[in-house]
C-alpha cells in the first residue's frame, strides 16, 4: 500500500515542477519586493500575464500577486479594495472641507481614479496631505465624529457586494477589516449557479439608497460545489 501510494504521489508531482520548487527554495525571494526578487518577481508577472490572456483580459495593464492560498488572496483584494475607497474618501472631505465640492462623501467614495489624480492635481495635493483625513489612519470612529461634526453627515459605512455562494472567507474578512459581516451584501444566482446581474443591480439601487459606498464586487469564477469555471465577458460585466 505504501509503496503505491508512493508511486502515486510520485505521478502527481513532476519531476519539473520538484526541481523548479528546490530551485525557489535556495534563493527564498520575498516578491512584496522587486529588488529581492528580481527572477521571482519575473516569474511571477509572466504567470499572471498568462493567466490574463487566458481569461481575455490584455496582459499589459494586467496586475497580479500569488500568495498561499484562496482565503489569503481574499483578504488581499478586500485589502486592496479598502485602500482605493479610503483615498477617494480622504480626498472628498479634503475638499468638502476646503469649499471645494458640496456633493456627499458618497458620490467621493465612486469618484474613480482618473477624477482623483486629476483632482490631486489641480489643488496640489500628495498623499500626506490627505492622513488627517483617512479612516484607515484615524480610524472609523474618528472620522464618523469628524463628519457629523464638519458636514453633519454620517461617514459612508461601505459594503461588499458577493454572490450567494460566497467563500467562508469573505465574511471573515469584513471583520478582520472592520467592516463587520453585516457589510457583506449576498446576491442571487441563476438557475446556473452564476451570478444574477439583476440581484446584483438590485443592491447596487440599495446601496445608492442607504449610502453604502460599494467597496468590491466579488465574482465566484469557480466553486468546488458545482465543479464548474465561470468566465465572464465584458458585456456580461456591463450587464
Amino acid at each position: 500500500r505504501d509503496c503505491l501510494l508512493s508511486r502515486g504521489l510520485g505521478d502527481v508531482y513532476k519531476r519539473q515542477a520538484l526541481l523548479g520548487h528546490m530551485a525557489m527554495l535556495f534563493e527564498n525571494a520575498n516578491l512584496a519586493s522587486r529588488e529581492a526578487a528580481v527572477v521571482g518577481s519575473a516569474l511571477e508577472t509572466e504567470a499572471i500575464n498568462l493567466l490574463a490572456n487566458m481569461v481575455g483580459l490584455d496582459p499589459k495593464p494586467a496586475r497580479g500577486h500569488f500568495t498561499s492560498g484562496g482565503t489569503l488572496a481574499n483578504f488581499e483584494a478586500v485589502w486592496r479594495a479598502r485602500y482605493r475607497l479610503d483615498h477617494w474618501l480622504a480626498l472628498g472631505v479634503w475638499l468638502r472641507l476646503n469649499q471645494h465640492s458640496d456633493a456627499p462623501l458618497f458620490e467621493w467614495a465612486h469618484c474613480g481614479w482618473p477624477v482623483y489624480r486629476e483632482q490631486m492635481k489641480r489643488h496640489g495635493l500628495s498623499e500626506p496631505d490627505l492622513v488627517p483625513y483617512s479612516s484607515v489612519v484615524m480610524g472609523a470612529l474618528a472620522m464618523s465624529r469628524f463628519a457629523r461634526e464638519h458636514f453633519d453627515e454620517e461617514w459612508p459605512e461601505p459594503v461588499l457586494l458577493v454572490p450567494g455562494n460566497k467563500h467562508y472567507s469573505w465574511p471573515k474578512a469584513a471583520n478582520i477589516f472592520g467592516l463587520g459581516r453585516e457589510a457583506v451584501w449576498s446576491c442571487d444566482l441563476d438557475d446556473r449557479g452564476r451570478l444574477s446581474p439583476l440581484s446584483l443591480k438590485g443592491q447596487i439601487d440599495r446601496a445608492k439608497v442607504e449610502g453604502r459606498p460599494i467597496m468590491m464586487v466579488v465574482s465566484v469564477a469557480g466553486t468546488t460545489e458545482l465543479g464548474i469555471c465561470l468566465l465572464y465577458t465584458s458585456d456580461a460585466a456591463d450587464e
